[in-house]
This record gives C-alpha cells, sequence and structure tokens, in this order.
C-alpha cells in the first residue's frame, strides 16, 4: 500500500472539505387495515399510507398536492357585519379605528350568538373606548384577543397566504353600506377569532401558540379600502389526510 503524497499547502483551495453525512434509514409506510385484504401479499399492498380525517375550519376542506387548507379569514367583512356598518365608516377609518371596534366588540360578546342588537350594543360601547389612551387601548385589545378560546381545527403550526390587496374592487362590493353577514361555510364570520387568526400570523407562518401581534391588525385599514383576507394551510404529505368539514361552524367560531 502506498501513501498520497501530499500537495503543497496552498493547492486546490477552492475544494471544498470533504465529510460523511449518515441518514437515517427511511420506515416503510404504515398500512392501512382495510386496504389489506385476505390473500393479498404485503408487497401489494406496499406504497398505501393510512389516511385520516382532519378537522378544518370554515371555509377550509381544499385539498393540494401538499398542502390542506384549513380556513379562510375574512375580519374586514365579519367585522362589519356584526356591526352593520359600511367598510368606509369613520370609526373604522380613524386612527387605531379597527382596534377600537374589536375592543368594544369583546366588552359585548356572549358566549350565545350573536343577537340582533348586539351590533347596537357594540357601537355604543364604541364611545367609551374613545376616550381610551393609545396604550391602554392596545393592552386591552392585547389582553382580550389572548383570551380567545381556539377551535378544534386550529393547528398548531400552519402557514398563511394573503388573498389580494384591496376589498371589493372587482367584485362590485360596495364600500358605503355595511355588508351582508358572512357565510360560515366560506370564511370564519366571527371577528374576534377572525384578530385571534390573524394576530397569530408572523411573516408567512401561522403559530397558534404565539402572543398576539397587532402589525397586521393595527395596519389593516388603508383609508376607506381595507385588506385583510388570508388563508391557513397545513402542509401534508399526499394522500395522508382527508377534510373533515366542521358540523357547527357557530360552536367552532365562538371565543
Amino acid at each position: 500500500m502506498r501513501l498520497e503524497s501530499t500537495g503543497p499547502p496552498l493547492a486546490n483551495m477552492s475544494a471544498p472539505p470533504r465529510s460523511i453525512v449518515m441518514l437515517p434509514r427511511l420506515t416503510l409506510a404504515a398500512v392501512a387495515p382495510d386496504i389489506v385484504s385476505e390473500g393479498s401479499t404485503p408487497a401489494a399492498a406496499q406504497g398505501h399510507q393510512t389516511t385520516r380525517e382532519v378537522q378544518v375550519g370554515p371555509g377550509g376542506g381544499r385539498l393540494l398536492s401538499s398542502a390542506l387548507h384549513m380556513a379562510r379569514v375574512q375580519l374586514p367583512t365579519a367585522l362589519c357585519a356584526y356591526l352593520r356598518m359600511p367598510y368606509a365608516a369613520p370609526v373604522l377609518t380613524a386612527h387605531l379605528g379597527l382596534a377600537r371596534a374589536l375592543v368594544a366588540v369583546s366588552r359585548q360578546w356572549r358566549t350565545t350568538p350573536p343577537a340582533r342588537g348586539a351590533g347596537r350594543a357594540a357601537r355604543l360601547e364604541l364611545d367609551r373606548v374613545a376616550a381610551l389612551p393609545e396604550g391602554d387601548l392596545v393592552q386591552e385589545l392585547a389582553a382580550r384577543l389572548d383570551s380567545v378560546r381556539w377551535p378544534d381545527w386550529v393547528p398548531q403550526v400552519g402557514f398563511a397566504t394573503p388573498l389580494g390587496n384591496d376589498i371589493g374592487v372587482g367584485v362590485g362590493i360596495d364600500r358605503k353600506r355595511p355588508p351582508d353577514p358572512p357565510d360560515p361555510t366560506k370564511g370564519v364570520d366571527c371577528p374576534l377569532l377572525a384578530a385571534r387568526l390573524i394576530s397569530a400570523i408572523r411573516g408567512p407562518v401561522f403559530l397558534r401558540d404565539a402572543a398576539p401581534a397587532l402589525s397586521n391588525l393595527l395596519n389593516l385599514w388603508v383609508g376607506a379600502t381595507p385588506s385583510g383576507t388570508w388563508e391557513i394551510w397545513l402542509p401534508v404529505a399526499p394522500g395522508t389526510v382527508r377534510p373533515l368539514l366542521c358540523e357547527d361552524s357557530t360552536r367552532n367560531n365562538k371565543p
């Protein structure tokens, strides 16, 4: 055996250092019980994975090759429909108007579904909230959002994608009249839950256990044209999950 001669100290300095990387052995995917039948062989069942049902929220259920749509969050529509206010209402377009509206709604919210006069009570509460100093307002909003109860369908970690920059542009929505109540099957219709979901978004990542962040909320209304529609997705392996729609969207939207 002959030892390889060592090159000069400055020879081939651009070559990357060599290293050994050890990779774990990949395990076979679990086989669903209904796939294996009498007379079948393990080779025939290879490649099949156990499909589990995953509960999704309002507006969710779309399944792509590598992601599951968990919910659609439209805070401006949910809030304006609850307050019976147009998108261009001065109390909403004012500085910290959205924060004051959310605090007023949270003060009047009840465990039962919103009654017909709930929006009127929240509008009256807005006059009291308007007197709050800015610091106290932000602290109360963060505390009230932190107390919102998560529904069962909210994942621990996901990713969020914003939809569009302007609400109503190109779809014929009148920003000067209150919107109709949102369809629970097409998006989260509780303004407090919608705000809590948005406050858990950090860039493109959704973190359920993260403390509420108000940066996305405080920058939501720009003039009379709010923006704030997000979709929450859960990364999944192809063929491993089956979406299970919420049977009672009202129960899942309560704070």
